[in-house]
């Protein structure tokens, strides 16, 4: 069935964006600077852009979720 293809193409697309993301937002986190710089308070910065990028990692997964329940439902 075509939709099935095509949803199923779209959880592959949907979990390879969600690798790399993953990895990138990990990244960015670890080399995002934490202690005060120059009177900027970084430690608050930090912690924001962490829960930031924790929220979208959420999203993606249920995304993920979501689709991959769509195609268990429509398996004959």
């Amino acid at each position: 069935d075509y939709r099935t293809q095509m949803m199923s193409l779209y959880v592959r697309s949907l979990a390879r964006e969600y690798e790399l993301l993953s990895s990138e937002i990990k990244r960015t986190v670890e080399l995002f600077p934490q202690d005060k710089d120059q009177g900027f308070g970084a430690t608050s910065g930090h912690v924001a852009f962490k829960h930031y990028h924790e929220l979208r990692e959420k999203r993606l997964n249920l995304e993920v979720e979501q689709s991959l329940y769509f195609l268990e439902e429509t398996q004959p």
